[in-house]
């Protein structure tokens, strides 16, 4: 019987599992999200400042920061530069999806796949002399495991 004073007691009003109406993303905290839009203004106002620079003939051409930027880039990208190329089209057509099909891949080739990444970042994956060891998830592997090594 419910009391006269206060709420009605209720029936499960926690329920076990996921909220469909929760949002997973997670929150951000106050000062992170002041920091974040203090960086932003601050490159704004910093892209908005003039800056005057003399052309070989001779005259004062004056521009805001970021338009000296996009003048840079072009003219980069204009001259054979790829990362400047990149840089304008990633801007203006968006970044290309670049999904991964390692699943149709042989495990050789995986290896390779991975080798050739590591190596642009300046990583090799060479295989262990001797035995090896074992691999860690225990699954009855008896490949031995690889070697990750800094080239620098």
């Amino acid at each position: 019987m419910p009391s006269k004073k206060g709420r009605a007691p209720t029936r499960g009003a926690f329920k076990k599992g996921d909220d469909p109406r929760r949002s997973m993303a997670g929150q951000i905290s106050k000062p992170v999200l002041q920091f974040r839009r203090a960086i932003r203004q601050l490159l704004v106002d910093e892209g908005n400042k003039l800056h005057s620079v003399k052309n070989q003939a001779g005259e004062t051409v004056t521009l805001s920061k970021i338009e000296w930027v996009v003048v840079a880039a072009y003219n980069a990208a204009v001259t054979g530069d790829a990362k400047a190329r990149d840089f304008i089209v990633e801007r203006v057509e968006g970044k290309v999806a670049q999904p991964l099909a390692l699943d149709n891949m042989s495990e050789e080739q995986r290896n390779e796949y991975v080798r050739g990444l590591l190596a642009q970042s300046g990583w090799t994956l060479e295989e262990p002399e001797g035995e090896g060891l074992q691999d860690q998830a225990d699954n009855g592997s008896d490949k031995p495991g690889m070697a990750i090594e800094s080239q620098t």
